[in-house]
């Protein structure tokens, strides 16, 4: 009897692991962001756009989150799995913008350095 329960509660485990296995719908998308020097930047913002159809007018719209870096330099999304465009930006700085791809239950890691913006002028 005992090995009858104990292969009952086994199957009734699996079943809720597989259950909710298949019902995460999110990724991570995570990095470092450093300044020319390789210095980690703080405040840098990090926005992530996900564009799709509007069901009625079938025109694009995005859908936006965003963030700062923190004292060290990161920042982290927990975002649905998808395509998205990552824009980070800071004064001075060249905005940089990458496509990138989340998928289910990963960590993608996006870690670019930023660079001085040449249009500026420097004066010492």
């Amino acid at each position: 009897m005992l090995t009858g329960r104990c292969i009952l509660y086994v199957v009734i485990a699996l079943c809720c692991l597989a259950t909710s296995a298949n019902s995460q719908t999110t990724g991570t998308l995570r990095g470092i962001i450093k300044d020319p020097s390789g210095a980690v930047f703080q405040g840098a913002l990090v926005e992530v756009v996900r564009w799709s159809a509007d069901r009625e007018t079938g025109k694009q719209v995005a859908a936006r989150e965003s963030t700062y870096t923190d004292s060290s330099g990161k920042y982290s999304f927990a975002i649905q799995a998808g395509v998205y465009d990552v824009i980070i930006s800071a004064a001075l700085f060249v905005p940089v913008a990458v496509r990138v791809k989340v998928v289910v239950g990963k960590d993608e890691v996006l870690s670019p350095r930023l660079k001085f913006d040449p249009r500026l002028e420097w004066i010492e």
